[in-house]
């Protein structure tokens, strides 16, 4: 018999005398704030989509004047700030014959992510356009625009956006651009825009920052 309660003594140890003296674990409460950060932080952590980046494109501009097709280059910056904000700048010099658009924007823009493969984002820029040559004159206002990012494979990237403008008429368009990403840092870019009685065509690159 004294094997046997040896064995039943060893096999509950809360039984003994010193597990029955040890204090109880206190229990903690969960920290739901930690936690709720680090989810927060988590769902922007899964979005495949640079958010820093600089592009640099061939323009192709009608602005809907009798001076047709201004032609040009563009360079377009997005850099980011937080998790789910970035500043916006960009700048484009066009010219058809003697009629010359230089067009100038600053604001921010704010993304997040819905899954893995789509994001939703929002921009907002202050704009300026002058005109030289056969043209004098400068146009201020505003753009803004809410629209998505869609990684259908791996390499290719669709983004659409609708657009609202306030500068010398309020004008609503969108734009639609694809991005074939062909190495980490480096992505060729097409780009097409429609905005009240404008239009504009870009092509060229996007380098990762």
């Amino acid at each position: 018999m004294i094997p046997l309660q040896f064995f039943l003594l060893s096999a509950i140890p809360s039984l003994t005398p010193t597990a029955l003296s040890e204090p109880a674990t206190p229990v903690v409460a969960p920290n739901w704030s930690a936690s709720l950060a680090a989810a927060t932080q988590a769902s922007y952590s899964l979005t495949p989509f640079d958010y820093s980046y600089i592009d640099v494109s061939y323009l192709v501009v009608d602005d809907g004047s009798a001076y047709g097709d201004h032609r040009g280059f563009g360079v377009r910056g997005s850099f980011d700030v937080t998790d789910n904000i970035r500043l916006l700048a960009s700048f484009g010099d066009t010219q058809s014959g003697e009629d010359k658009l230089r067009d100038y924007s600053l604001g921010f823009g704010m993304h997040g992510s819905y899954n893995r493969w789509l994001d939703m984002i929002g921009n907002f820029e202050w704009t300026r356009r002058e005109f030289r040559g056969a043209r004098e004159g400068r146009h201020k206002g505003w753009i803004a625009g809410v629209g998505m990012r869609l990684l259908p494979v791996d390499a290719f990237e669709l983004d659409a956006t609708l657009l609202f403008q306030n500068s010398v008429e309020e004008e609503v368009g969108g734009q639609v651009e694809g991005l074939w990403h062909f190495s980490d840092y480096i992505g060729l870019r097409l780009a097409g825009l429609v905005l009240g009685d404008e239009t504009r065509y870009a092509a060229g690159l996007r380098f990762s920052l």
